[in-house]
């Protein structure tokens, strides 16, 4: 009776093989509580999107998500949140998912990184990994240094020497932290790091090159359809400081050129006209910033707006390199919207823009123009005329 049971259970597909049980690695809980899980735990966030007729999702299932390695890793360092992209269809396509397997790593809700297809376990451990070094064990770092809770443990903690006194590892660190979340780049990272970045970068060769390997492999990710504003941010602050900002500029006007790839370049609009009037494309920058008075209106308000939330973070020890930094960081802006104009004949644009610069230095406005108009090619007006 019980082997004429098994028959009937077989014919009826019900005595197969039982169907292959979700890896242990995956989390249960949901896209959004996995989210806020992996921000209160210092972790970062894996999304992996799936479907039950994909056979490459099928193989990862079986093989790399099973693995020792793999699993280890994940229950140091992250939440792995699966998605079918049949039942969600909205984070599907919040995510652009276009193909399966796809799988995206976030550290809060900022995405850092994501690949597609089937990936090994030896080949996927390492590419994770890269995460947890970059961006993972920095963020970590600077959550575990801030005080106690009652001594101002909202604070930035940054060395007593602070902006010039960085060192480079230092600088490097604080930026791979501070870059995802100054996305306009008038934050710690443009008035500070950045700019002590280029100042180490100057001397120490051994620098410029670790930045513009950096450089290179950020310009293979800008350079795909997987390419994230993460990685163009940090592609168009870094290449100047490696010395490739003609590369840089170049790839800006190439993506200008197509409909299909300008609109990255919009929501980097500031960073990408920095770059191109740093190799004396001021023209281009023009074109692409608009009418120049009101993109200097607009830079000033952001920057305002990102200095209001940088203060809130930082330590006392950072907060003048932060305030001295951030005005630098806006007279050359304000000097090149002036040298934008004067390249469009728009004198009295230009005047109107000189009237905007913050912090009443004459003389260092004066100079800062005199800057801009020679890298434009073009006569400098007198802020006193």
């Amino acid at each position: 009776m019980k082997r004429i049971l098994v028959l009937v259970l077989s014919l009826l597909g019900l005595a197969a093989a039982p169907a292959l049980a979700e890896p242990e690695v995956f989390s249960k809980s949901g896209f959004k509580a996995d989210q806020q899980a992996a921000i209160a735990g210092h972790k970062l966030q894996v999304a992996y999107f799936t479907a039950t007729w994909c056979p490459p999702c099928k193989k990862m299932k079986a093989e790399t998500w099973v693995d020792e390695k793999i699993e280890s890793w994940a229950d140091a360092n992250a939440i792995v949140t699966p998605i079918d992209i049949d039942e969600n269809r909205a984070l599907a396509t919040e995510y652009r998912v276009r193909s399966i397997p796809t799988i995206v790593v976030l550290l809060g809700d900022e995405e850092i990184g994501r690949t597609l297809g089937y990936q090994s376990p030896g080949k996927f451990h390492d590419w994770l990994d890269g995460f947890r070094a970059s961006h993972l064990d920095p963020a970590r770092k600077a959550a575990t240094s801030r005080p106690a809770p009652g001594a101002d443990s909202d604070k930035l903690i940054a060395p007593a020497e602070a902006g010039a006194g960085l060192s480079a590892k230092e600088a490097i660190d604080m930026y791979n932290t501070q870059a995802r979340k100054d996305t306009t780049g008038f934050g710690v990272t443009g008035s500070v790091l950045l700019p002590r970045l280029a100042e180490l970068a100057s001397t120490d060769s051994a620098l410029k090159s670790e930045l513009a390997e950096r450089v290179k492999q950020l310009a293979e990710r800008v350079g795909s359809d997987a390419a994230n504003m993460n990685d163009v941010r940090e592609y168009l602050q870094l290449a100047p400081i490696a010395g490739l900002q003609d590369q840089a500029a170049a790839w800006i006007e190439e993506r200008l050129a197509s409909p299909q790839t300008a609109a990255v370049i919009e929501r980097n609009k500031y960073l990408a006209v920095q770059v191109l009037t740093e190799v004396g494309k001021y023209a281009e920058a023009a074109d692409l910033a608009g009418d120049p008075v009101m993109h200097a209106r607009m830079l000033l308000s952001s920057a305002s707006k990102s200095a209001g939330k940088a203060m809130k973070d930082l330590d006392a020890s950072l907060a003048g390199a932060f305030e001295s930094g951030q005005t630098d960081l806006l007279r050359r802006h304000v000097a090149d919207a002036v040298a934008m104009a004067l390249s469009r004949g728009e004198q009295a644009k230009a005047k109107a823009i000189a009237r905007l610069f913050p912090g009443g230095e004459t003389s260092k406005d004066q100079a800062a123009i005199d800057a801009a108009a020679k890298r434009a090619g073009v006569e400098p007006i007198q802020i006193s005329d």
